[in-house]
């Protein structure tokens, strides 16, 4: 026969344990890091989190706010806010790239294609560049002056990733296609190489297409949103509560 202090106890145990998963999520999601990144910090905008870019010191965080229309939020290395857009006609706002003075601004999301050239201190759309032809899931990264890497998904059964190499007018230079990638989350591009983020992974591509490598981050809650290269470090965005990771890894 049990002992009752014993089967009194049976029930306490389980809910200290519930409780200690539960505190032990919270942390993942508000101020935990994981294995192989570093928490940098949570934003207080609760709107709609998704591309990201960096320049200069300033991360710049792109927001979905409803009706087709995004804003763009900037943030120091502390995490404070330091400026933002008003609402801009921009779409989910997926992708995000810093580039001359302007923000390059990739719709994404079920939109078919839209570059959108962004002048942050005056939220004032300074060019949009029609690539709907190339399909949706839109993100952006910028090599240089004359060549954009634009992401495109097409769905043929399995969802294919579709990089396509495009001129300052969106016309197709090159491009090539890989599968079973992921949902596109975020997009950036250096010294020769494609940095292409989907829910949990981070895929490295050179230009020929081939993957080079992959980074799984574990243990964080939320859905992957938005990549960058910070001083030639991986940063990429969490939602639920929105905020930002450094990866604990050298990126080339």
């Amino acid at each position: 026969m049990l002992d009752k202090r014993r089967v009194f106890l049976i029930p306490v145990l389980l809910a200290a344990f519930a409780l200690i998963f539960a505190f032990s999520m919270i942390q993942i999601g508000k101020g935990h890091s994981p294995k192989n990144a570093q928490l940098l910090f949570n934003m207080k905008e609760q709107a709609n989190q998704q591309g990201l870019t960096w320049h200069d010191g300033i991360y710049y965080v792109g927001f979905d706010v409803g009706d087709h229309q995004g804003m763009i939020v900037a943030y120091d290395r502390n995490g404070h806010e330091v400026g933002r857009t008003s609402k801009m006609n921009i779409g989910h706002t997926a992708g995000l790239d810093y580039f001359d003075g302007k923000i390059y601004v990739a719709n994404g999301g079920n939109e078919l294609s839209k570059i959108y050239i962004t002048d942050f201190k005056t939220s004032k759309i300074v060019r949009t560049i029609d690539v709907r032809s190339y399909g949706d899931g839109a993100l952006i990264a910028v090599k240089n002056k004359k060549v954009m890497i634009l992401h495109t998904t097409l769905h043929l059964g399995q969802d294919v990733d579709v990089f396509s190499f495009i001129d300052e007018n969106g016309k197709k230079l090159k491009s090539f296609t890989l599968k079973g990638l992921g949902t596109p989350q975020g997009l950036d591009y250096q010294n020769g190489k494609i940095y292409y983020y989907t829910n949990n992974l981070i895929t490295m591509i050179n230009e020929k297409g081939e993957i080079i490598k992959k980074i799984p981050l574990k243990d964080i809650h939320g859905e992957s949103e938005g990549l960058t290269l910070a001083d030639g470090k991986l940063v990429v965005g969490y939602n639920h509560n929105n905020r930002l990771y450094l990866i604990k890894q050298k990126s080339h």
